[in-house]
């Protein structure tokens, strides 16, 4: 495949969607078969997937946004791409809204081991009967905001539930002044929780089966996680420059030493 050939192809999966940042044009030379294959394998979301371009877009956005990632090139690539679809400051604004929960994955992956080390303990044992008022009021308020109980918030909540009522109402924001459809701002969640710098699987049960439950479809559901698939190349986009620097730098020194 010809090196004109090969960027008709680039401008054609970047014109359905997809992202090429510039600093992959070397590849085009170096290795044209690399190339081929990664634009056959990152265009399937775009080629076949159901969910509408700007959702995409969204989407890719929170992956590069998400604090695992922060790909601070890609998430202005990516913004100025749902941008051009259709999304609105707001429908971006909460789609950074939704990911900026991330962070209590902290308690969520640590709550059951500490319940799990004092379970044999009668000083520490913690009980999540939540028998209390106040405890079951907090349950009631997550549940009618979020939409959803998990039993994973359950150590958290029966240890502190000043922290858990602070943290409904932080991640309430989105659902009760947002305005993307619920099986959307899911798909968010999804998407950070199954990406290669997170791969958090509670959250993917919870998250998948709350989609479905908002009407999304297996397909819709495997795009979140095809547009995910592609973050691999972040490798490419961060090393190739380097990579090429240095052999430049090594080349020029070999050239003025005698």
């Amino acid at each position: 495949m010809t090196s004109l050939t090969l960027k008709g192809r680039i401008s054609s999966f970047v014109a359905a969607g997809g992202s090429w940042p510039a600093s992959l044009d070397p590849l085009i030379a170096i290795s044209p078969e690399f190339v081929e294959a990664y634009l056959a394998f990152a265009g399937c979301a775009y080629r076949n997937g159901p969910l509408e371009p700007k959702v995409k877009a969204l989407v890719s956005f929170a992956l590069e946004a998400s604090v695992t990632h922060l790909n601070a090139v890609a998430v202005r690539r990516h913004c100025r791409e749902a941008l051009r679809l259709g999304a609105t400051r707001d429908e971006l604004l909460e789609t950074l809204e939704l990911i900026s929960v991330i962070g209590v994955h902290a308690c969520v992956i640590g709550m059951p081991v500490l319940e799990e080390k004092v379970a044999n303990d009668p000083r520490n044992a913690i009980d999540t009967s939540h028998a209390d008022a106040r405890r079951q009021a907090i349950k009631s308020e997550f549940t009618e905001k979020r939409g959803y109980w998990s039993t994973i918030w359950d150590g958290t909540l029966a240890l502190d539930p000043d922290f858990f009522e602070a943290f409904t109402t932080f991640s309430s924001v989105p659902w009760v002044h947002g305005k993307l459809p619920p099986k959307v701002k899911e798909f968010m969640y999804i998407a950070v929780d199954v990406s290669v710098t997170h791969q958090y699987v509670p959250g993917t049960h919870v998250h998948i089966e709350n989609a479905l439950k908002y009407g999304a479809t297996p397909a819709e559901i495997l795009e979140v996680m095809q547009l995910a698939s592609t973050m691999g190349i972040a490798s490419f986009e961060l090393a190739l420059p380097i990579v090429l620097d240095e052999i430049a730098a090594r080349e020029a020194q070999a050239l003025v030493t005698p």
